[in-house]
C-alpha cells in the first residue's frame, strides 16, 4: 500500500515554490545602468515615485566609474532616480520598470538633467 505525502510536506513544497517564483519574478524586473559617460557617479538613490524620501545610497562605497555597469533587481513600478557625480551635480530621472530596463548614461544625458544637490 502506497502512502500519500503528508500535509506538512506538501505545505513546505508549496512554500518553496512560492519563494522561488517570487525570486524569479524579482530577477525578471531589473534596472541596469551602464555608465558610458566621462563622469564617475558616486551616489545612486532609487525611490518609488511619489515618496518623500530617497533611502540609502545604493552604490555604497563603490562608485560607478566610466564604462562600468550596475544592476538592481526591483519590483515593477514607476521610480525616481537620483544620480550624483564626483562634482556634486545631481541628475534626476523618472522611469517605469517592467521587465529588464536599461539606462545608458552618456555625457549628454547627464549634462541635460544636472543641477546642484
Amino acid at each position: 500500500m502506497r502512502k500519500s505525502p503528508s500535509v506538512p510536506i506538501l505545505l513546505a513544497f508549496a512554500i518553496a515554490l512560492s519563494v522561488l517564483s517570487a525570486r524569479a519574478q524579482e530577477s525578471a524586473n531589473s534596472l541596469s545602468i551602464k555608465n558610458n559617460s566621462n563622469f564617475t557617479i558616486l551616489e545612486l538613490y532609487v525611490s518609488r515615485s511619489g515618496r518623500d524620501y530617497w533611502g540609502p545610497n545604493l552604490l555604497g562605497n563603490n562608485p560607478l566609474r566610466p564604462s562600468q555597469a550596475f544592476r538592481l533587481p526591483v519590483a515593477p513600478g514607476r521610480y525616481d532616480l537620483k544620480l550624483i557625480d564626483h562634482d556634486g551635480y545631481a541628475c534626476l530621472k523618472q522611469m517605469q520598470i517592467a521587465g529588464e530596463v536599461f539606462l545608458e548614461l552618456t555625457n549628454e544625458s547627464l549634462l541635460s538633467c544636472e543641477g546642484r544637490r
